[in-house]
């Protein structure tokens, strides 16, 4: 933000216009002349996780702790 307020005042224009100009010669440049980036894909090799009993035993662990916590208010 120094950097534009001190363009401003360097140019004698208003913040407002050079944040503008700003904005525009960044949203052109991203227009199209940049070349899309793309996240590379790794195979990981096959599932080795049940996710249905890992939420069952979660489930079964909070469960317990909150049977411990109502013994412990009594």
């Amino acid at each position: 933000m120094l950097e534009v307020s001190s363009r401003a005042a360097a140019e004698h224009r208003s913040l407002k216009d050079v944040v503008s100009e700003a904005l525009a010669l960044g949203l052109g440049r991203a227009s199209g002349s940049l070349p899309i980036w793309r996240c590379p894909n790794h195979a990981l090799g096959p599932v080795r996780a049940d996710y249905t009993q890992a939420w069952s035993l979660l489930d079964d662990l909070d469960a317990d702790l909150v049977a411990e916590k109502l013994e412990r208010r009594q």
